[in-house]
């Protein structure tokens, strides 16, 4: 599954440098890269099929097990 995704959120935007997950106020940055907790059972409930074409996916894509955990947050994308 190859996705297109242009990045600028990330690209553009100030991030928070500290890199530890754990409550605390966010000073000089727009957003904190976590890691998702895994869960043991995802379940996809929807999926647009505008955005799956804004993607670059396709409905096959989307009931695809690696699709599920991706979007799910138990697999991060390389």
């Amino acid at each position: 599954m190859k996705l297109n995704i242009q990045d600028t959120f990330n690209k553009e935007l100030p991030a928070d440098p500290i890199t530890e997950n754990y409550v605390r106020q966010v000073e000089n940055a727009c957003f904190s890269f976590v890691t998702p907790t895994k869960t043991a059972n995802p379940q996809i409930l929807h999926v647009s099929s505008e955005m799956l074409e804004n993607l670059g996916l396709s409905e096959t894509d989307a009931k695809s097990d690696e699709f599920k955990n991706i979007f799910t947050g138990n697999e991060i994308l390389p």
